[in-house]
């Protein structure tokens, strides 16, 4: 990974305690892997006290409720200028309850209680780290690292008052004076401490910790689209020293179309039945755009209205390189 330009990642506590050989220090140091790249684990405490379903913080009876819109609430005439032409209901953003608990009855958002809420999650969060710490320096004999990474959308859009919980997190580190540090995970690399060599083993931080989300009786039929497009544009890489314009111009279609049809949320919704339907369609959708913008790069016979349609509806990286599908070898 390192001779790609990856650095460092994280996996899951069980990528880690599940490796080869088992870490000395739990999840509690980063490890280098034998490509060279750096892995991080997260804490299992951390994660449990922000991401539990029944007692991590954006669950308290104070925050702003997520699923409780204007749009939704309101009676038709109230909201039928504010929703689409049509009528149908949609979000406004305009969320007025709290989660108030485990009830359909919810009672109005109070921003003032919230905040308030806010800084007594961040020291909480903070003293039960710099607690943990402490324990964990006297079993290891040295400082742990404590690794805290969370989904970015949880912040500000599942957790409404999450960008708060980050500003005084970091607030209350600085105000302990040194007892507890926040580092990025380069400053940690850059630290020049040894690391413990481990293979990690196997992980996701998916539903079920592995790779079921993504591979299974619902979606397993991707898999062989998917290797054929990799081994397909392999092939054009290789090829693609003698295309002419419009042979480069299909192949890097075929590249964007490769990447969208690969797009790990597909195999998730179709788990899911999460508008597996939609899902089913994009990902077929994509697979059928890709074999016909890859042949007319590999024959040199470029349909030009119907490139120009699917480059139209896909339009994503538009600089996109060919040289990212080339072979590699792994170190």
């Amino acid at each position: 990974m390192k001779s790609l330009g990856v650095e460092f990642f994280f996996v899951d506590s069980h990528g880690l305690v599940n490796g080869d050989p088992y870490p000395i220090y739990d999840v509690y140091a980063p490890v280098v892997t034998q490509s060279g790249a750096v892995a991080f684990a997260r804490d299992p405490l951390s994660s449990s006290q922000v991401w539990s379903s029944e007692s991590g913080y954006p669950g308290h009876a104070r925050y702003r409720e997520f699923y409780r819109d204007l749009g939704w609430d309101r009676d038709f005439d109230y909201i039928k200028d504010h929703i689409l032409p049509d009528g149908s209901r949609v979000n406004t953003g305009l969320k007025y309850r709290r989660v108030t608990g485990e009830t359909n009855r919810k009672d109005y958002y109070d921003p003032y209680h919230a905040r308030v809420q806010v800084q007594d999650h961040a020291r909480h969060f903070v003293k039960t780290r710099l607690d943990h710490g402490q324990r964990l320096a006297k079993r290891f004999k040295r400082a742990p690292i404590i690794t805290a990474p969370f989904d970015a959308e949880l912040f500000g859009h599942w957790w409404f008052e999450g960008p708060l919980f980050l500003s005084a997190v970091f607030k209350e580190i600085q105000a302990q004076e040194g007892r507890i540090k926040a580092y990025t995970a380069a400053e940690v690399i850059d630290s020049g401490e040894a690391l413990q060599e481990i293979t990690p083993s196997a992980s996701t931080w998916g539903a079920g910790g592995y790779h079921s989300v993504w591979l299974n009786p619902e979606n397993d039929v991707l898999l062989g689209h998917y290797e054929e497009i990799h081994q397909r544009m392999q092939t054009l890489v290789a090829m693609s020293a003698t295309f002419g314009p419009g042979q480069h111009r299909a192949a890097r279609q075929a590249g964007r179309e490769a990447l969208l049809a690969q797009a790990s949320d597909w195999a998730f919704l179709i788990t899911k039945d999460t508008a597996g339907h939609f899902a089913r369609r994009q990902v077929a959708t994509h697979i059928r755009d890709f074999f016909t913008v890859e042949k007319m790069a590999r024959e040199g016979e470029i349909d030009e209205v119907l490139l120009k349609e699917i480059e139209d509806r896909d339009n994503i990286f538009p600089d996109i390189d060919l040289e990212v599908f080339a072979p590699f070898e792994q170190s």
